[in-house]
C-alpha cells in the first residue's frame, strides 16, 4: 500500500503540540517582520566580501584567480550544514538553530575587519566558517514555516520574508558605496554586531512564543480542540528515507532546477558588483548597481508570492503554478545576463546595462515561490531536511562555479563566456523541473526498513 510518506506524533503530548502550532495574527506580526530582519543581516553579512572585494583586492593585491578562490570559501562551509541543519529544525524547532547559528556567523564576520591583513588563510578560514553558520538558515526557515504557516498563507509569507535578503543586499551595497575609500573594515564591523543584535532578539522572540503557546494549549479543555489547534504538519519520527526519496523524478526536478537557479543566484551575488567596476570603471556611483537593482528583485520576491497565492486560490494546481515560476525565473534571468554582457561589450550605455540588469533580477524574484518553496509541497514532515539537499546541490554552483568564473576571468577576461556557461546550465535546468517536477506530496511505500 502506497501513502504520503508522513508519520504522526502522540497526541497526547503537549510538548508535541507545541512544537507545530500555527502563529496566531498577533504572532505572524511578530514573526515575518523578525524573519525578514534575520535575513536582511544574513544577507548583509554574506554580501559585505563581494561588495568590498574590488578595494579590498587592491588594497591587498589580490589577482581574479584569488578574489574567486575566496569568494568561493563561503560556499565550501555552507555546503556541509544543509542538510543537518534542515534535520536539526525538523526536530527541535528553526528558531532554535537559527539564532545559534546566527550568534556563529556573525562573530566570524566581525573578526574579519582583523584578520584580513594578517593573511590570506584566515580569510579563507574565516568565510569558510561563516558559510558553515549560514548553510542551516534557509532548510530550518522553511521547516519553521511549514509547521507556523498554513500551507494556503505560505507562498505570500516566504515571499515577504525572503525580500529581506535583497534589503540586505541593499543595504551591503548602500554601505559600501558610503564607505568607499573610507576603510572597508567598518562593513565588516557593522554588519557583524547588526547580526549578533538579531542573534540575541530571536532568542528572546523565541522564548516568549513558547511560553505563549503552552498557555493557550493547556486553556483548551479536550484533546480534540487542542488538536484543532495545532498544524496539520506533523514532526517527523523517523528518519528520511534518503535511498527512496532521491529515486522520485519530483525531488530530482527540484534538485536540478534548485543547482541552476543558484547558479545565478550565487553568481550575481558574487560577481555583478566586480563586473561593473570592471565594465564601468568611471562609474562612480557604485549604489545604482550595488543597491537600486536589489530594489526591484524585493518587490518581484513579494508579488510573485502573491500571484502564486492568487492563482492557487482560483484553481491552479500547486503543479503548474511551481513549474511557471521555475521557468520563469530559471531562464529568462540568465538570458538577460547574457544579452547584458555582449550589449555592454558592444559599446552600450551604463544606463541600459543597469536597466537589462535590474529586469534580469526582476525575473529571478519570482523563484521565491518556485524551487526554494517546492520542498513543503512534496514532503512537508520534513521540509527542513529536504530543503537542505536541495540547498546542498545549489550550493556546489557556488564553490565550483563561483572558483571556476575567477578563474575563467583570470584566463581570458571573457565575461561573454561566464555568462553564456550560466544561461546553459539555467536553461538545462528549467526545462528539467518542467518536464518532471510536481508540487504534490511525495508518495512513498509504507516500508521504512530501506532508508
Amino acid at each position: 500500500m502506497d501513502v504520503p510518506l508522513r508519520w504522526t506524533e502522540d497526541k497526547h503530548s503537549v510538548q508535541g503540540m507545541l512544537d507545530h502550532t500555527h502563529w496566531s495574527p498577533a504572532q505572524s506580526r511578530v514573526w515575518v517582520p523578525a524573519l525578514f530582519s534575520g535575513l536582511v543581516a544574513l544577507m548583509a553579512s554574506r554580501i559585505s566580501l563581494p561588495v568590498c572585494m574590488a578595494e579590498m583586492a587592491q588594497d591587498l593585491q589580490w589577482d581574479k584567480r584569488e578574489q574567486g578562490i575566496i569568494l568561493a570559501s563561503f560556499f565550501g562551509g555552507y555546503i556541509f550544514t544543509q542538510v543537518i541543519g534542515g534535520h536539526l529544525a525538523d526536530r527541535y524547532g528553526g528558531d532554535s538553530v537559527q539564532w545559534v547559528a546566527a550568534l556563529v556567523w556573525s562573530l566570524a564576520t566581525l573578526s574579519m575587519a582583523f584578520v584580513a591583513h594578517v593573511s590570506v588563510t584566515l580569510v579563507l578560514l574565516v568565510r569558510f566558517v561563516t558559510g558553515l553558520a549560514q548553510g542551516v538558515h534557509y532548510p530550518s526557515l522553511l521547516s519553521l514555516l511549514s509547521r507556523r504557516v498554513p500551507a494556503a498563507e505560505r507562498n505570500l509569507v516566504y515571499g515577504i520574508i525572503n525580500a529581506g535578503s535583497a534589503v540586505g543586499i541593499i543595504a551591503a551595497g548602500g554601505l559600501g558605496s558610503a564607505l568607499f575609500g573610507k576603510g572597508w573594515q567598518y562593513m565588516f564591523l557593522i554588519t557583524g554586531v547588526v547580526g549578533i543584535t538579531w542573534s540575541l532578539m530571536l532568542r528572546t522572540i523565541s522564548v516568549q512564543h513558547k511560553y505563549i503557546v503552552h498557555y493557550r494549549l493547556l486553556e483548551r479543555k479536550s484533546w480534540k480542540e487542542k488538536m484543532a489547534f495545532t498544524s496539520e504538519v506533523p514532526l517527523p519520527q523517523q528518519g528520511m528515507p534518503w535511498r527512496r526519496v532521491l529515486q522520485n523524478p519530483a525531488v530530482l526536478a527540484l534538485l536540478a532546477g534548485h543547482f541552476s537557479c543558484c547558479l545565478y543566484a550565487h553568481t550575481v551575488k558574487s560577481w555583478a558588483a566586480i563586473y561593473f567596476h570592471d565594465i564601468f570603471p568611471q562609474q562612480e556611483e557604485t549604489w545604482l548597481y550595488n543597491c537600486l537593482p536589489w530594489v526591484f528583485w524585493a518587490v518581484s520576491s513579494v508579488t510573485g508570492g502573491w500571484i502564486a497565492n492568487k492563482m492557487i486560490a482560483h484553481g491552479v494546481s500547486i503543479t503548474r503554478v511551481r513549474k511557471m515560476m521555475v521557468f520563469t525565473s530559471g531562464l529568462f534571468p540568465a538570458l538577460l545576463l547574457l544579452l547584458m554582457t555582449v550589449i555592454a561589450q558592444s559599446g552600450g550605455s551604463f544606463s541600459l546595462t543597469l536597466f537589462i540588469f535590474i529586469a534580469s533580477l526582476i525575473f529571478d524574484g519570482v523563484h521565491s515561490s518556485g524551487t526554494a518553496v517546492n520542498a513543503s509541497d512534496l514532503m512537508p514532515a520534513y521540509a527542513g531536511a529536504l530543503c537542505g539537499a536541495a540547498s546542498t546541490i545549489g550550493t556546489i554552483p557556488g564553490v565550483c562555479g563561483v572558483a571556476l568564473i575567477g578563474y575563467i576571468l583570470h584566463v581570458t577576461s571573457s565575461w561573454t563566456l561566464v555568462f553564456t556557461i550560466v544561461f546553459v546550465v539555467c536553461a538545462g535546468g528549467s526545462l528539467v523541473f518542467v518536464v518532471f517536477g510536481s508540487g504534490t506530496p511525495v508518495v512513498l511505500s509504507l516500508d521504512t526498513n530501506t532508508k
